[in-house]
């Protein structure tokens, strides 16, 4: 056979009948899985522009120096001008000496107690609010989802300084109810009365949601009713700035402090209060609280 004949019956198309009586041609298919099927080229040319062009690696986060005067000078000037004019023309101050700084030593603190870091927004929502000012006079972030507790360690910048908190700082009706039976037990009430002294001698205030008089089923001159009437229970102490600022080391001892002095009214909440059980949803309606 000679070679014109031979490349003739290599391309022959064989062709059946479907079921239906439509002629498919056999090629079509296989043609079909030659275009599928990659090429080397596609393959090793990536693959060398990868080995020759690495992908650069991303910097590392910048590292917390403390809170220098121009931290708080921010915000003195927002309280007085709170306007997007001011914001804009001062935004490298807050990227970098506000919100840059508070969130580097949040990291820095999420890296030893672990956890992960979470800021919040610097504007305010002023849909239903008659304060039509645009931005927040604080910025602030947690440390959340820690291995120890489900207390978030809480950071706030402001014009008077540095606030350390944490706690349980809103409670659903699960936990409310749990929380008020535990504050009027009598094996477990006292040693939340006793954290929260402790923390109180050492500088440290209590902050919460609370009632004025003693909740509905408890009575009025129950000998914890001041914790009774919590709806919530933080606590936190503030660094006032000096002159230059807050250095590192004094934000840093400032932060590790507070939240280790309130180690143990978290201790109480983690045992006697936890997690809520209610769908996220419906979890902080009216209903129970």
């Amino acid at each position: 056979m000679s070679a014109v004949h031979c490349v003739s019956a290599s391309t022959k198309t064989r062709s059946k009948k479907s079921s239906s009586g439509v002629t498919v041609s056999a090629s079509r298919g296989a043609a079909a899985k030659r275009r599928a099927r990659p090429d080397a080229a596609s393959v090793l040319i990536p693959a060398i522009i990868a080995d020759t062009f690495p992908w650069p690696t991303p910097s590392p986060a910048p590292s917390f120096e403390g809170f220098p005067r121009e931290t708080f000078s921010w915000f003195a000037g927002l309280q007085d001008d709170n306007s997007k004019r001011y914001f804009t023309a001062h935004r490298e101050t807050y990227d970098h000496a506000v919100r840059g700084a508070l969130e580097a030593l949040l990291e820095q603190l999420a890296d030893e107690l672990g956890g992960h870091v979470k800021m919040f927004r610097q504007h305010r929502d002023i849909r239903f609010s008659p304060d039509k000012s645009p931005y927040k006079t604080t910025t602030y972030g947690l440390i959340v989802e820690r291995p120890d507790s489900l207390a978030g360690l809480y950071l706030q910048l402001s014009a008077t300084g540095l606030f350390a908190g944490t706690g349980y700082h809103v409670l659903a009706a699960d936990q409310l109810a749990r929380f008020r039976d535990a504050i009027a037990g009598v094996e477990t009430g006292p040693a939340l009365e006793q954290a929260v002294a402790a923390a109180v001698a050492a500088g440290v205030e209590t902050f919460g949601e609370a009632l004025k008089v003693a909740p509905r089923g408890y009575p009025r001159d129950h000998p914890r009713v001041h914790l009774l009437r919590h709806k919530s229970l933080v606590a936190g102490r503030r660094l006032e700035p000096g002159g230059s600022g807050i250095s590192r080391d004094a934000a840093l001892d400032h932060a590790r402090t507070t939240w280790a002095v309130c180690g143990a009214i978290n201790a109480w909440l983690d045992e006697h209060v936890g997690t809520s059980e209610i769908p996220p949803q419906g979890r902080y309606g009216r209903a129970g609280r």
